[in-house]
């Protein structure tokens, strides 16, 4: 059974599925050492955009909100979804936006 933010992350692959072969997505794995990050690290048209997902209803940790403040510091786009419907529909917008703004090559 998948889990609530599982059911996010899955919902986020699938709106960025996409721009993958004009993006790098990476996903970091997290084990313990080096420097935290976000769930979702995506280049796209010469843009930074960081995602963070969690289940319905739960808040970033201490140490999620420090990259938060990282990458916009830096001028990274943050998104922190908590839901497949608005916070998707955010993602999308923004990705088509840029894909507007900034054709290929």
């Amino acid at each position: 059974m998948m889990t609530p933010e599982g059911k996010i992350k899955r919902a986020v692959k699938q709106a960025l599925k996409p721009y993958e072969a004009e993006a790098d997505i990476w996903m970091p794995v997290p084990g313990g050492f080096g420097e935290s990050r976000l769930d979702f690290a995506v280049c796209y048209r010469g843009r930074y955009i960081a995602i963070e997902t969690k289940a319905p209803g739960k808040d970033l940790t201490a140490r999620q909100k420090q990259c938060v403040a990282r990458y916009t510091r830096a001028g990274a786009q943050v998104f922190v979804i908590d839901d497949t419907d608005v916070c998707i529909r955010a993602l999308e917008f923004y990705m088509e936006q840029l894909r507007a703004a900034y054709p290929s090559g």
